[in-house]
């Protein structure tokens, strides 16, 4: 499974469980939960998730006193794609 928006119904059901499965092992392994925060690349690879070349993952462990928010790409008026 390649990290990356699904494109279909069928690669969405794909994503959800191996996601779903990934977040069981994270919430009861302090083991896995760690090697998750030390490597995310690797941990996600060894779980069958394909990280793109040059993407850089940041793992966030929670906290209920912060808040996080992400942004969405700026989007270019022209075409009305994201900016990179």
């Amino acid at each position: 499974m390649l990290l990356s928006v699904p494109a279909n119904v069928q690669e969405y059901q794909q994503h959800k469980a191996a996601w779903g499965k990934i977040h069981q092992q994270i919430s009861i392994d302090p083991t896995q939960r760690e090697e998750l925060k030390s490597d995310p690349v690797k941990f996600l690879s060894q779980a069958g998730v394909k990280v793109p070349d040059g993407v850089k993952i940041n793992v966030v462990e929670f906290d209920p006193n912060n808040l996080y928010l992400m942004l969405p790409p700026v989007m270019s008026i022209q075409s009305g794609k994201g900016q990179s």
